[in-house]
């Protein structure tokens, strides 16, 4: 049985597994160690735009980046 993955939808009680990602036929040929980086880089991405996005509704208009937590993102050639 295939897990059905909503993307249009906030609401979120698990994180995506290894296997959720394999299911869709763009990943099915890519092992382990790659999906689980992309699901890194992909958390990593959601928590910068996210923490960006909600100060920026804090603050109005402006946007507060901040240097100290930055993260090293490897792209997959």
């Amino acid at each position: 049985m295939v897990k059905e993955i909503k993307l249009d939808s906030l609401e979120r009680t698990e994180d995506i597994s290894v296997e959720d990602v394999r299911s869709l036929d763009t990943f099915k040929e890519w092992d382990e160690e790659r999906i689980s980086e992309l699901i890194s880089t992909l958390k990593t991405f959601s928590v910068v735009v996210y923490n960006n996005w909600s100060k920026g509704k804090k603050f109005g208009k402006e946007i507060a980046l901040n240097n100290s937590n930055q993260t090293e993102i490897k792209i997959a050639a």
